[in-house]
């Protein structure tokens, strides 16, 4: 979670609450997250954090925020947490954050929540994966600002192809995200040629 709230960080997005093993932390003026960083490192975790105050981990999805983003676990959005989600924009940062159950709450609440699914949301790691992986193969060496600029183009691209999907196959994001996926491996095998 810490490099996703470092780049809405960088956009401008205010930072309230933390949390991680150890504790969560809330700050209604924001928090600093390179400050975070720092006491993390030296003290193992949040709990303690000096400029914000101590809360209980289970409410830091329930805070009233713009957006959430769950990081670190899966299956941390049941059913009840779904219903007393107070935000506007739901991006699941986490394998599978939120549960078969949680999910249904959402569905009935897509007016309110928009959900960004963890096929999506956090489908950047794996793109830079892929991306060491053709240096590899390809003796290249693509700088820092190369590959953000890569990894940028590609989430966006996938972001509008998932929303054009939503909208026009009037699909939640979850199911337009695996419509889209399906669709690009579909098409890929026939362009390839389907083997025995």
């Amino acid at each position: 979670g810490h490099w996703a709230g470092r780049e809405l960080e960088r956009n401008g997005v205010k930072i309230l609450a933390l949390s991680d093993v150890t504790g969560a932390v809330y700050n209604a003026d924001g928090l600093d997250l390179k400050e975070t960083r720092k006491y993390v490192l030296k003290h193992g975790g949040i709990k303690g954090y000096p400029k914000a105050e101590a809360i209980d981990p289970d409410d830091v999805l329930t805070l009233e925020a713009d957006i959430v983003v769950p990081a670190a676990i899966g299956g941390v959005i049941d059913a009840e947490v779904a219903k007393n989600l107070k935000c506007r924009i739901l991006a699941e940062g986490a394998n599978g954050p939120v549960t078969t159950e949680g999910n249904e709450v959402l569905l009935k609440r897509q007016d309110e929540i928009f959900v960004i699914p963890d096929i999506l949301a956090n489908a950047g790691g794996v793109t830079v994966s892929y991306f060491e992986w053709v240096q590899g193969t390809q003796n290249f060496f693509w700088g820092a600002k190369e590959v953000n600029d890569k990894l940028r183009a590609i989430m966006q691209k996938a972001f509008k192809d998932i929303l054009q999907t939503h909208v026009s196959e009037n699909m939640d994001m979850r199911t337009a995200s695996m419509a889209v996926g399906m669709r690009k491996v579909t098409d890929t095998m026939k362009l390839r040629g389907l083997f025995p």
